[in-house]
């Protein structure tokens, strides 16, 4: 009976027809919860496992002051000043701010998507909950700062002291990590200039992130400031496993050279360094990931919503927002970062969060009419070109996921639902 109920025949009529059935939805709605749910725990187990060395993300949490001031550091400086004063090992604290965070995030998702009659489907998507590979990082630290900055600049008239606290918030951002001048900043910079018309003293507010930014990129960091941070950790973690040479280790990337690092990364993203195929199938997987990230973007909601419809207006408010932040994470994508799956969730973050909880009306005045226009006609053609289709969402929802860090469709694939539930069973099928 179950069989005949979800039969190949019976998904296709029911994804054929203008909205799922509900047995139909609330099967994949189980699919995509424990799949999700599998994956959560089981890299949480790999995490907890994995020495310090073999982890970029938790060393990322230890980078402090203790070499003199640096990009990076406030974090590690009160978590090494918070390990002192308990006796207890940074580990500890990494793991369960890294939860909370990433659970806070989440359950803000859930309530704004409920409460915008979204389908929740899309919170565990590759690009958004789905990619857990950067949640013991301070990515999702970041992303709630976000979430704050925008629930306190929502509003047409703004306090002075939610002005304030924004930019103290954006600026706390920048010293967590400089790659929030990227997905961050732009959104900061976006809601505090048309809060009101005190446009003059809203833009004095702003330099005080790009002056935090200045600092932190002048402030690099050197050897000797990897050497004092790896020494001071050290001296805490027992058997002192940090060494300053791990390729996997984070602090190492404060004693980087600027030039080498762009070409690196260049290398990386476009060249064929990370795998055998060369220079065209790089850039054919670049083109192949932007194009599917955006069509699932322009067209899930149009397909999956079950209880509201999603206008027009509504899929050119959340595309300028994609558009907007994808030319200000430009160099993130190509110079400053080759962690592909990390960029990508910034994008969609800094895209969606925006776009769940402010109303329809500030979306408009932010974005203004002739900026919605151009998308609008960028959509047009896209949709002429990529003609919109149910199925093909659906199989891009499934099964395209994008790498940590790699330029390789088959690690895509492995980064996507179906692609861990055939991870899934075959672990099973080997275990037996």
């Amino acid at each position: 009976m179950i069989f005949k109920k979800f039969s190949l025949n019976s998904i296709a009529n029911n994804l054929n027809n203008k909205e799922l059935s509900k047995g139909l939805y609330i099967f994949l709605s189980v699919v995509i919860l424990t799949t999700w749910l599998i994956r959560v725990i089981g890299f949480g187990i790999e995490k907890t496992i994995t020495n310090y060395q073999l982890s970029c993300g938790l060393t990322e949490f230890l980078i402090n002051y203790e070499g003199g001031f640096v990009r990076r550091g406030l974090f590690g400086q009160c978590l090494i000043w918070l390990c002192r004063l308990t006796s207890t090992q940074p580990d500890i604290w990494i793991y369960s701010i890294s939860a909370i965070s990433f659970f806070a995030v989440l359950a803000v998702f859930l309530y704004y998507f409920r409460q915008q009659k979204l389908c929740w489907w899309l919170i565990f998507s590759s690009f958004l909950f789905f990619f857990v590979n950067s949640w013991v990082r301070k990515d999702f630290i970041s992303y709630f700062i976000i979430v704050q900055i925008v629930v306190l600049l929502r509003q047409n008239n703004v306090s002075a002291f939610n002005k304030v606290f924004s930019v103290v918030l954006g600026t706390l951002g920048i010293f967590i990590h400089e790659a929030f001048l990227f997905y961050g900043i732009p959104i900061l910079t976006l809601l505090l200039l048309h809060t009101d018309e005190k446009y003059h003293k809203n833009a004095c507010l702003l330099a005080i992130p790009l002056i935090a930014f200045a600092i932190n990129a002048i402030f690099k960091g050197n050897e000797t400031i990897v050497n004092a941070i790896v020494d001071s950790w050290n001296q805490i973690i027992p058997g002192a496993p940090l060494n300053n040479r791990y390729p996997s280790n984070s602090i190492l990337a404060l004693n980087w050279d600027v030039v080498s690092t762009f070409k690196f990364h260049f290398r990386m993203n476009f060249l064929g360094f990370w795998n055998n195929y060369g220079v065209i199938y790089s850039i054919l997987i670049q083109i192949f990931n932007a194009l599917a990230s955006y069509y699932l973007l322009l067209n899930f909601f149009r397909f999956f919503n079950r209880t509201k419809v999603f206008t027009i207006e509504n899929r050119n408010n959340l595309s300028a927002f994609y558009i907007l932040n994808g030319i200000c994470l430009l160099p993130m994508f190509t110079v400053l970062s080759c962690d592909n799956g990390r960029v990508y969730q910034y994008l969609w973050m800094a895209t969606i969060i925006p776009f769940m909880i402010l109303s329809s009306a500030k979306i408009e005045m932010l974005l203004g009419n002739r900026v919605l226009k151009i998308v609008d006609k960028i959509n047009c053609c896209f949709d002429r070109v990529f003609r919109p289709n149910r199925w093909l969402t659906l199989i891009i929802f499934f099964s395209v996921g994008i790498p940590l860090a790699s330029v390789n469709i088959e690690a895509g694939f492995r980064n996507s639902i179906f692609g861990w539930i055939v991870f899934i069973f075959e672990s099973v099928f080997k275990i037996q």
